[in-house]
C-alpha cells in the first residue's frame, strides 16, 4: 500500500501469514519510482514482536491484570510507533530508490520518503 503527497511518499510493507506460527524473516527488496532526484531522506518505521507493540511488552513483563503506573508508562511507550532505524539519506536515480530490508513474519514496515 503506498500515497504520495507533493515532498513525500510512503509505502506499508507487510509481512502477512496465514499461521500464526513463527516463522523466518523475508528479504523485501522495495524499488520507489516517481521520485525527485538527488538526496532524499528515509524514515523506516516498524511494528513486529520488538517494536511498536504494547501487547508483546506486556505479555514480557507478566500479563499484570491491573499494571502499576510505572508499567502503564511502559506500555504506553510501547504502543507509539518506533523507527526501526536512524532516519538517512538515500540516492535517487532516474527518479528511483531502492531500499532492502528483512522483515518478520507477521511485521509491517513503514518506509517514508521526504525531499
Amino acid at each position: 500500500m503506498a500515497s504520495t503527497d507533493s515532498r513525500s511518499v510512503a509505502v506499508l510493507v507487510s509481512n502477512y501469514h496465514d499461521s500464526g506460527k513463527p516463522g523466518p524473516p523475508v528479504a523485501v527488496h522495495l524499488n520507489i519510482s516517481g521520485l525527485p532526484g538527488g538526496r532524499l531522506l528515509l524514515q523506516h518505521y516498524r511494528v513486529d514482536n520488538e517494536f511498536s507493540n504494547s501487547y508483546e511488552r506486556w505479555k514480557k513483563m507478566g500479563s499484570p491484570a491491573q499494571p502499576n503506573p510505572e508499567q502503564y508508562a511502559q506500555l504506553e511507550e510501547a504502543g507509539q510507533l518506533h523507527l526501526l532505524e536512524s532516519p538517512r539519506w538515500i540516492t535517487s536515480k532516474d527518479g528511483a530508490a531502492q531500499v532492502e530490508f528483512a522483515l518478520p513474519r507477521h511485521g509491517v514496515s513503514l518506509i517514508r520518503v521526504t525531499w
